[in-house]
C-alpha cells in the first residue's frame, strides 16, 4: 500500500498478540491505549 512506516494505534479491546504480531511482521509502529482502571500497576 505504501512505502511508508505505519503506526497503528489501537484502545484496550483490540490488544489481542493477534494484532500485536500482525503490526510487529509488518514493522508498523503501534500504540495500545490500556484500561488501567482495571489492571493493577504491577501488570
Amino acid at each position: 500500500m505504501s512505502e511508508a512506516t505505519f503506526l497503528v494505534r489501537m484502545d484496550s479491546g483490540n490488544d489481542s498478540l493477534g494484532n500485536i504480531k500482525v503490526c510487529r511482521e509488518e514493522k508498523a509502529h503501534y500504540i495500545i491505549k490500556r484500561n488501567l482502571r482495571r489492571e493493577t500497576p504491577e501488570e
